[in-house]
């Protein structure tokens, strides 16, 4: 998915892009940022490219404002992240426009723990019953089968089986399915019980966080162990 973050003002803007650290861990830095001659948007939607490093910054290659760099170098740097590369050509297809600047910083102690699995199902949904398949390359097939409440019309067979394909990404935090370059869903990661018939049981948690006119992706996804 390509991010292009454009505007017309000529004061700097910061885009500060996080990925497992809370806000409470961030305020401080996010203080010091406010300080300086530069709006400040912070976010955890965005998905952080997976070459960037723990501390990255994002600008254009026209951009000349190497004081404002070096501030938020020392910043970063008093507060205790790593030393940030510097990206000026649209790597990992996030682009800033004029004085636009992307700031990325990366928990090193939650990146990465966690490994995907290869399927992935619904369960306890109303709606569909589903499995998605998530390839190594970063591809995936979801197959479901619409339960009779939401079929189309009451020609579909009982057991008429659906796929969807396309790419997905994972960033500790959520699962993004896109088609086309196009986001189709996110869900958000978190793990905690689930009821079964042998009591609660720990499960990995996918909840889905838009609202598809596809009823099967509006559907929770579950890892439940120990069943």
């Amino acid at each position: 998915m390509l991010l292009v973050l454009t505007a017309c003002t000529q004061t700097p803007h910061i885009y500060v892009i996080s990925q497992g650290y809370s806000s409470e861990e961030l305020a401080p830095l996010i203080s010091e940022l406010n300080t300086l001659e530069a709006q400040v948007t912070v976010s955890d939607a965005v998905q952080i490219p997976s070459e960037f490093d723990e501390t990255s910054l994002a600008v254009n290659p026209g951009f000349h404002q190497s004081q404002l760099l070096n501030k938020i170098e020392n910043l970063l740097s008093d507060k205790g992240f790593k030393r940030a590369d510097i990206y000026r050509f649209a790597q990992g297809k996030h682009f800033y426009n004029g004085n636009n600047i992307g700031l990325y910083v990366k928990n090193p102690v939650v990146v990465n723990d966690y490994v995907m699995p290869s399927y992935i199902r619904t369960q306890y949904c109303n709606t569909a019953d589903g499995v998605l398949q998530l390839a190594k390359n970063g591809d995936f097939v979801y197959e479901y089968e619409l339960l009779n409440s939401t079929k189309n019309n009451e020609s579909e067979s009982e057991f008429s089986i659906i796929k969807l394909s396309g790419q997905w990404q994972f960033d500790q935090r959520y699962l993004t399915l896109e088609q086309h370059e196009t986001i189709i869903q996110r869900y958000h990661f978190s793990q905690g019980e689930k009821p079964t018939f042998f009591g609660p049981k720990a499960a990995d948690i996918f909840t889905p966080k838009l609202n598809s006119t596809n009823p099967a992706l509006n559907c929770e996804l579950l890892i439940i162990y120990g069943e």
